[in-house]
């Protein structure tokens, strides 16, 4: 029972331990359905900052081009973002110090499509939200967490047909550059107070 508990999604009979490696199985553009198992997080780790610049491009889970994937929340929470040691390594970097100019001022998704993807929610009340982004807008003395909690590619298929998604952060709740659908029943909201660069949808801007 110990090992099962582990399970976070499963692809027909077989049962993955996390969402990416759920999606890794996923080879070709057969259409998959994908269901979540229980609650999960799409944290990257890294304890250095070295390490946060290799993480900063994506610390979510990726969509690729050729995938045709249906997810199914099933009435869980997916969360993304970074932990608090992340957060605690770069906002101690005020300077920007051993952190390239060019990774400031971006986006980190907790879903990044770059194929086609219809998130569900098949019992009702699954979420999928954003906390404290690893992406840092540079202000005059500090970096501000901005995090977009879907980010549907220029190219990209997305249908939200359930579940509700949600941002505390600076940034966006849903970026979209491809072809996006929000059917009813969902909810797209932003949950926190930064005024500057905060919305709940960007649509067409640069991808």
């Amino acid at each position: 029972f110990a090992e099962e508990d582990n399970f976070v999604a499963q692809v027909g009979n077989n049962k993955y331990t996390t969402l990416a490696a759920a999606i890794a199985a996923v080879t070709d553009s057969t259409p998959t359905t994908i269901t979540l198992l229980k609650d999960c997080n799409t944290y990257n780790s890294a304890n250095t900052v070295t390490d946060l610049q290799k993480s900063l491009l994506r610390s979510g889970v990726i969509i690729s081009a050729g995938q045709n994937i249906t997810l199914d929340l099933k009435g869980h929470k997916i969360t993304g973002g970074t932990t608090d040691d992340d957060k605690s390594e770069q906002s101690r970097d005020t300077t920007n110090n051993g952190i390239t100019t060019n990774y400031a001022n971006q986006f980190n998704a907790v879903i990044d499509n770059s194929g086609d993807l219809n998130i569900i929610d098949s019992i009702g009340g699954g979420i999928i939200t954003s906390y404290e982004g690893i992406r840092y807008y540079k202000t005059s003395n500090n970096y501000a967490p901005m995090q977009t909690t879907i980010w549907n590619h220029s190219g990209a298929t997305m249908v939200l047909s359930g579940g509700t998604y949600q941002s505390d952060r600076a940034g966006y709740v849903l970026r979209n550059n491809g072809t996006m659908t929000i059917n009813s029943g969902v909810t797209v909201k932003y949950l926190g107070s930064h005024e500057i660069h905060s919305s709940t949808i960007l649509n067409g801007y640069n991808d």
